[in-house]
């Protein structure tokens, strides 16, 4: 998780949001597919839902073009593009990982809690050690510890409050994957947040919003529309 955070910063600092959200949020969908495969969870998926998660992918290719010709591996290989995959690279791998844990402590019989408490457990622990890792990060940087103390000095009531309602809307993820038949399902209809985040970078932060980049988030929200369905 804390390699997820990291890299989507860094992400955000190199680029447009409208970009680099919807590239980070979509592509561990296909990567959870390929992993649901390999852990013998192939039949828990539907076509629709299998041609939903194409879309979703598909539609990541085309947001970070100005122009529909500009369709070319060099317009894909720069900073933004680049921490954004890595983002999804540690969505997907804490997706994987919560899941299974989860699983495991759900239908272990030396436990004797509900389903939720498991869930609100496991979410404070996990919780505390995505916390230590962005704390390593920081210290271990001179820039980071400025910036940190710069954001204690006027940011310090906006730092808590996205941190509580990011941990909170977590538990909500964890708590759903008790009632999810496979765990792409809850990764494919969590990315709704990327038509929402190409929306606000473009209005909120007066991003341009290129054709092809809203024919990419059209894609993509047909292809989580098709994921709900399956």
């Amino acid at each position: 998780m804390g390699l997820y955070y990291i890299s989507l910063a860094g992400a955000y600092r190199a680029g447009e949001m409208s970009v680099a959200y919807p590239l980070a949020k979509s592509s561990p969908v296909i990567v959870v597919l390929i992993v649901a495969l390999l852990l013998g969870r192939g039949e828990q998926l539907s076509v629709i839902c299998v041609f939903g998660i194409i879309l979703v992918v598909g539609g990541c290719f085309l947001i970070p073009l100005k122009r529909f010709g500009e369709l070319r591996m060099s317009r894909y290989l720069n900073a933004t593009c680049k921490l954004a995959l890595l983002a999804a690279i540690g969505t997907s791998g804490y997706s994987v990982i919560d899941d299974e844990a989860l699983r495991t402590l759900r239908n272990n019989p030396a436990v004797s809690l509900s389903a939720t408490q498991v869930t609100l457990l496991y979410s404070g622990f996990e919780a505390m050690a995505g916390s230590l890792w962005l704390a390593l990060f920081i210290a271990v940087r001179k820039n980071g510890r400025l910036d940190l103390r710069q954001t204690l000095r006027t940011k310090a009531r906006h730092a808590v409050l996205a941190g509580v309602a990011i941990h909170i809307t977590y538990c909500i993820v964890l708590v759903s994957l008790a009632f999810a038949r496979n765990v792409s399902y809850v990764v494919g209809f969590r990315q709704l947040s990327i038509p929402l985040g190409a929306v606000l970078g473009i209005v909120v932060l007066k991003e341009p919003p290129h054709i092809p980049k809203l024919a990419g988030v059209g894609i993509m929200f047909i292809g989580l529309m098709l994921i709900a369905m399956g």
